[in-house]
């Protein structure tokens, strides 16, 4: 084997693991995430803000655009919480309800 074959082999089996390029945000404000996630299906205030920061938005920019859902009756924590007890009321039993209202962050709510 020539130094040629070599080298190209060498890149050949190295670029899976050297040449990863890390995932960049395709959103580039904290504004347009949360209306790509909102379009999708209803989030809690406390999902949103917790989606926005694993993707590292300035809080400040989140609470914000938060702000605006919530005055504008895009999010309504209320609202989804009476959706998800009237959903699985009857279907499950009342420790699942609570749970799953921890999950989607509506649990300081009454």
């Amino acid at each position: 084997m020539n130094q040629g074959e070599q080298e190209i082999r060498i890149e050949y089996f190295g670029s899976k693991k050297n040449n990863k390029k890390p995932k960049q945000n395709r959103y580039k404000t904290a504004r347009e995430y949360l209306i790509y996630l909102v379009n999708f299906k209803d989030y809690s205030t406390g999902e949103l803000r917790f989606k926005a920061s694993q993707k590292g938005y300035p809080n400040d920019d989140v609470e914000i655009v938060i702000q605006r859902f919530v005055d504008t009756n895009l999010v309504n924590d209320q609202r989804l919480r009476e959706r998800l007890i009237e959903k699985y009321t009857g279907k499950k039993d009342e420790a699942w309800i609570r749970n799953k209202l921890w999950q989607r962050k509506l649990h300081n709510l009454e």
